[in-house]
C-alpha cells in the first residue's frame, strides 16, 4: 500500500475508500392484490400507462385514497379511537415519473379542490356582506351605550347579534408549506387534508426543517399523525384558536441524496417521526420505458378509481364549527379480524427483542401494528365496507408486511456511523468547491459550517485521511487523491471487490487508541491489566493539530446543519 505521508511529489496514489456503501437488496414484489377491488387496478393502470414500478404506483394510490378515507372513520379497538390517517415516503431519483404518477391518481382529487375553490368565492362574498352587515350594527350598538341611556336593553341587543362565519378554506392539497401555514390551513381549512410533495427537498430542506426549527416541525407533524388536537396560540385577530378531528396524509416523494441526510437524522429518528412513515425505494425502470399507446383518461379501472375518490370527497363530514369534531364512522373489526391482528401483533412484538428480526428498526416495528390498523381502515372505507372483516385485515396484514420489510432493507444500511456520513459531506464538499489543496486553518475558516470545530475538523480530515481520500505530509497541509471521486456509487460499486470495510476498521482503529491512550495515562493499571497488543497507525503523521482517534465522543454530530 501506498505510504500518504512520503514527499507529494513522489507518491502514487491507490484508490480511495468508499465511506458509505449504497448497496440494498433487491426490493420485494409488491403485493397489489391486497389493495382491494378499487384500488389495486388503479395501481396496475398506472404502472402500465405511465411506466412506474408498481409499487410506486400503488403508493399513490393508496396515499390518495387515505386523505378522503382518514376524514371518514376512524378506528375503535378495545376503546381506543384510532384515526386512518397514513404517512408515506417514496425513495427515487430524477426521472422516474414520480410526479406523473401522482398526478394521475390525485386527477379526482384537484378537480374536487378546483370545485371548492369555486364554491369559496362565492361563500366570501356573501361572508363579506354579512360581516359588514354585522360590523355596522355593532358599532352603532356600541355608539348607543357610550350615551348612558336604556344600556341594558341594548346590551342584551349586542350579545344577541351573531358574528357571521367566515366559510373554510378550499384547500385538500398542500405541497411545500411551512409548518405555521400547514397548521394555519388545517385550523380554518377542510378538515381533511393531504401533504403531497413530489419534490422532498422543498419539504425536507425548507424553512421549517432548518436545524432551529427542525425539532419544533418533527413534533408538529407527529402529533397530526396521532390525530391530536390542533392548538395554535398567537396574538391577533382569530390566530388564538383551536379545532378537533383535523386529518391529515402525508405522501412525499424524496430523492436518494435527501434520503440519505433524513434516514439518518438523530432528531427524526430519535422521536419515532420517521417511523410513523410507510417507506419505499423502487427499482428504476429507466431504459425499459419504450413508448407504449394508453390512454388512462378512458381506462375503465381509473374510471371506477376516479368516480370512487370523488365520491368520498364530495361526502367527507365536516363540523358544524371550528371546534367540534366531525362526526366519523367507528369502524369496527369483527372478531375473526381482530383475532388475526392480535396474532399479527404479537408476531411484530416477539421479533423486536435483542435477537430478534426486527431488532434493527425498533421504531418502525413499535408502530407496525397500528400501521396495519390505519391501512386497513383506508381499505375498508374505499371498497365501501362498515367494519373491518377477516378478508381486509388479511390484506392490510400483508401490506403491511412488505412495507416493514422495506423499513428493514432501507433502514438498517443507513445506520451508517455518523461521522462517516460527515466525512463523506466533507469530501463532497470540497470536490463541489474545486478545492485540490488546503490547510487546516483555511478549511476552518472558510470550509463548511460543520467543521468550524477545530475537533469535529481534525476528526474528519483522520478519516478521510485513512480513506485515502486525502494525503498529507504533516497532518496540516492536505491534497486531493486525484482518484477520489464525489459520492459516486459507481465507484463505490467499482470498490467492492478490493474494499475492505472501512467503518468497521476504523472503530477497531479508535478503539485501540484509545487502550493505548488509557495505559499511557495510567500506566500501573496497565500493569495490573496487561492490554493485549495493539495495532500502530503509522500512516498519520504524529501532530497534536490531527489526532489520531476516530472514535466520536459524540456519535450524534450536527448532521442536519450541513
Amino acid at each position: 500500500m501506498t505510504d500518504l505521508n512520503l514527499p507529494m511529489d513522489v507518491i502514487q496514489p491507490e484508490p480511495p475508500q468508499p465511506l458509505i456503501t449504497d448497496q440494498l437488496a433487491p426490493q420485494a414484489p409488491f403485493p397489489v392484490a391486497a389493495l382491494g377491488r378499487i384500488l389495486a387496478p388503479a395501481a396496475q393502470a398506472i404502472a402500465e400507462g405511465v411506466q412506474v414500478p408498481l409499487s410506486m404506483a400503488a403508493g399513490s394510490v393508496l396515499a390518495a385514497a387515505a386523505l378522503p378515507a382518514q376524514g371518514h372513520a376512524n378506528i375503535l379497538i378495545d376503546g381506543r379511537l384510532i384515526p386512518i390517517s397514513v404517512f408515506f415516503i417514496s425513495i427515487a431519483p430524477s426521472g422516474q415519473r414520480k410526479s406523473a404518477a401522482d398526478d394521475v391518481a390525485l386527477k379526482a382529487h384537484k378537480k374536487y379542490q378546483k370545485k371548492l375553490f369555486a364554491q369559496y368565492k362565492e361563500d366570501f362574498e356573501k361572508y363579506k356582506d354579512e360581516k359588514d352587515t354585522y360590523d355596522r350594527a355593532r358599532e352603532a350598538l356600541l355608539r348607543q351605550i357610550k350615551g348612558g341611556e336604556g344600556v341594558e336593553p341594548i346590551k342584551a341587543e349586542l350579545a344577541a347579534l351573531e358574528r357571521p362565519i367566515p366559510p373554510l378554506q378550499p384547500y385538500i392539497l398542500v405541497d411545500d408549506p411551512t409548518i405555521d401555514a400547514l397548521l394555519k390551513a388545517l385550523l380554518f381549512g377542510q378538515s381533511s387534508m393531504g401533504l403531497f410533495s413530489g419534490e422532498g427537498a422543498v419539504i425536507f430542506g425548507g424553512h421549517s426543517m432548518k436545524p432551529e426549527n427542525l425539532a419544533r416541525t418533527v413534533a408538529a407533524l407527529s402529533l397530526r399523525w396521532d390525530g391530536a388536537v390542533l392548538t395554535r396560540n398567537r396574538v391577533g385577530d382569530n390566530e388564538s384558536s383551536i379545532r378537533y378531528g383535523c386529518r391529515l396524509t402525508v405522501y412525499i416523494q424524496i430523492q436518494p441524496v435527501i434520503a440519505k441526510e433524513v434516514l439518518a437524522n438523530s432528531i427524526m429518528q430519535g422521536q419515532g417521526f420517521l417511523a410513523r412513515f410507510l417507506i419505499s425505494w423502487p427499482e428504476s425502470l429507466a431504459g425499459t420505458r419504450l413508448y407504449r399507446q394508453i390512454n388512462l383518461s378512458t381506462d375503465p379501472r381509473m374510471l371506477g378509481y376516479w368516480q370512487r375518490m370523488t365520491q368520498l370527497l364530495e361526502q367527507t363530514p365536516q363540523p358544524e364549527n371550528g371546534e367540534d369534531e366531525p362526526p366519523r364512522q367507528q369502524l369496527k373489526l369483527t372478531p375473526e379480524a381482530q383475532a388475526l391482528w392480535i396474532a399479527e401483533y404479537n408476531r411484530i412484538e416477539g421479533q423486536l427483542g435483542r435477537l430478534g428480526d426486527l431488532s434493527d428498526i425498533e421504531a418502525w416495528g413499535s408502530k407496525a401494528a397500528e400501521q396495519i390498523l390505519r391501512i386497513a381502515g383506508v381499505l375498508a372505507v374505499t371498497d365501501g365496507h362498515s367494519s373491518i372483516g377477516a378478508d381486509v385485515m388479511d390484506c392490510a396484514i400483508e401490506l403491511g408486511r412488505w412495507y416493514l420489510g422495506e423499513a428493514l432493507r432501507l433502514c438498517h444500511p443507513t445506520q451508517q456511523d455518523p461521522d462517516l456520513v460527515a466525512a463523506q459531506k466533507l469530501i463532497d464538499w470540497l470536490h463541489s468547491k474545486g478545492w485540490t489543496e488546503f490547510d487546516c486553518n483555511k478549511l476552518g475558516k472558510s470550509g463548511p459550517s460543520f467543521v468550524r470545530s477545530s475537533k469535529q475538523r481534525d476528526k474528519l480530515l483522520a478519516i478521510l485521511h485513512k480513506a485515502r481520500h486525502l494525503m498529507s505530509e504533516d497532518g496540516k497541509n492536505f491534497r486531493i487523491n486525484p482518484l477520489s471521486v464525489a459520492d459516486s456509487a459507481d465507484f463505490a460499486e467499482a470498490q467492492q471487490i478490493r474494499a475492505f470495510p472501512l467503518a468497521e476498521d476504523l472503530r477497531m482503529t479508535a478503539e485501540d487508541l484509545r487502550k493505548s491512550q488509557t495505559s499511557a495515562e495510567n500506566p500501573q493499571a496497565s500493569a495490573k491489566h496487561p492490554q493485549p497488543e495493539t495495532r500502530v497507525n503509522t500512516e498519520l503523521p504524529q501532530n497534536p493539530q490531527f489526532p489520531q482517534s476516530f472514535e466520536s465522543e459524540n456519535p450524534q454530530p450536527d448532521i442536519e446543519a450541513i
